[in-house]
C-alpha cells in the first residue's frame, strides 16, 4: 500500500462532491424547515433558535454555494425573495400548518375593526414569538 500526492482518488472526488447534496437534503428534511417539497419556509423552531441552527444552516448553505454545491432549491419563492432583499408576496397556500391557515384566513377575511380584533387575538403568541406584533389602530 502507497500513500501520496500522486495517487488519484478512487472516487475521482465523489465524497467532495456528494457531502453538499447530502448537507442540502438534510437541511431540507430538518426541523427548520416546513412546507411542501421545494416550497419550503422557515419553521418557527425555537430549539433550533436557542441552539443557532438557522444561523449554521446559512453557513451550510454558504460553504456549498462557494464550493460549487447545489443551491437550497426546496425554498418557496417567498422565502427566497426575503433573503435576497427582494419584497416577499407569500402565498396563503405557501402555509402549511392548517391551524395557522385557518387563523389567518380568519385574519383576512375580516370585514370590520372589531372582527380583527378578535381575529388577531389567538394570533398573539404567534406574533409575539415572530416578532412582529403590533397593536392595532383604528
Amino acid at each position: 500500500m502507497t500513500w501520496g500526492w500522486d495517487e488519484e482518488a478512487v472516487d475521482l472526488g465523489g465524497p467532495r462532491r456528494e457531502f453538499p447534496s447530502l448537507l442540502m437534503e438534510a437541511l431540507a428534511h430538518s426541523q427548520m424547515f416546513e412546507g411542501r417539497e421545494g416550497n419550503a419556509n422557515l419553521a418557527l423552531e425555537s430549539s433550533a433558535l436557542r441552539e443557532d441552527k438557522y444561523f449554521f444552516a446559512g453557513q451550510a448553505i454558504a460553504v456549498s454555494l462557494v464550493h460549487g454545491g447545489p443551491a437550497p432549491g426546496f425554498f418557496s419563492s417567498s422565502l427566497y425573495a426575503s433573503l435576497i432583499g427582494r419584497s416577499a408576496k407569500p402565498k396563503m397556500e405557501e402555509i402549511s400548518d392548517s391551524d395557522l391557515y385557518a387563523k389567518i384566513k380568519k385574519v383576512s377575511e375580516c370585514t370590520s375593526f372589531d372582527e380583527l380584533q378578535q381575529a388577531t387575538e389567538p394570533l398573539t403568541d404567534y406574533l409575539a414569538n415572530a416578532g412582529c406584533l403590533r397593536p392595532l389602530k383604528r
